[in-house]
């Protein structure tokens, strides 16, 4: 999943030369962070203003090399996304909502996982070019680089062994941790909210949304153990 958009890369320039400095970024517009582990990670920027009006941010994708093997997705105000896609415009936000701290914001969540027996380590980049929809010159450039090199410590997470079944199934199935330990478990949405979390092997999910969901294990030794769950 390689995609680079020379166009917009030479507008996102053009932007950081004019009137970038309209937009805010917090808690920076260029995130490097390093995947340590198989758990589900999540990558924030809040995009704001220099002086709070009602605003309406969109953005656009310039670069995407997230390796293909990774499960991750995007969220902007109002909208949760599967991957990436090309573009999109977020929900509007008032002066006064600014003014009470609302902000747009970019939410990744990444699970780099395992798939078929083979670690998924990697690395890749993220970047989008996000404007005011009355200022398009005037935006800014937002990169997430994310890398997930071999675990290189003595203590390891646990990569294998967790089994889920039925999978696909409709929101009623059973945990299998590769040992017989006690453990605890969250199950999150693609947007990384946790629809479930308890302590027993079987999981019974009432009304769930069809979809793609994350199960995170921790076992009583403190291994972390991940697979994805797919509910139809």
């Amino acid at each position: 999943m390689k995609r680079i958009f020379t166009s917009l890369l030479l507008l996102a320039t053009v932007g950081l030369s004019t009137q970038a400095q309209t937009l805010t970024f917090e808690p920076a517009k260029e995130i490097s962070h390093s995947l340590s582990t198989w758990d589900i990670e999540e990558l924030f920027v809040d995009i704001g203003l220099e002086e709070t009006a009602d605003v309406t941010f969109a953005w656009t994708l310039i670069e995407n090399t997230l390796p293909e093997e990774w499960s991750y997705s995007l969220c902007d105000v109002g909208h949760c996304y599967i991957g990436i896609p090309e573009k999109a415009t977020m929900d509007p936000l008032t002066k006064k909502q600014m003014d009470d701290g609302e902000l747009g914001f970019f939410k990744i969540t990444i699970i780099a996982g395992e798939e078929a027996g083979k670690e998924n380590y990697g690395k890749g980049r993220a970047r989008l070019y996000v404007y005011d929809v009355n200022n398009m010159e005037g935006g800014d450039t937002v990169t997430f680089d994310v890398d997930f090199t071999a675990p290189n410590s003595v203590i390891k997470v646990s990569k294998t062994g967790l089994k889920v079944y039925p999978n696909p199934n409709n929101g009623n199935f059973t945990i299998v941790p590769s040992s017989p330990q006690a453990f605890t478990y969250t199950l999150s949405a693609v947007n990384g909210q946790v629809v479930a979390s308890g302590n027993t092997a079987t999981v019974k999910l009432e009304g769930i949304t069809r979809g793609i969901y994350f199960l995170q294990v921790i076992q009583e030794d403190g291994t972390r153990l991940t697979q994805k769950v797919l509910v139809n």
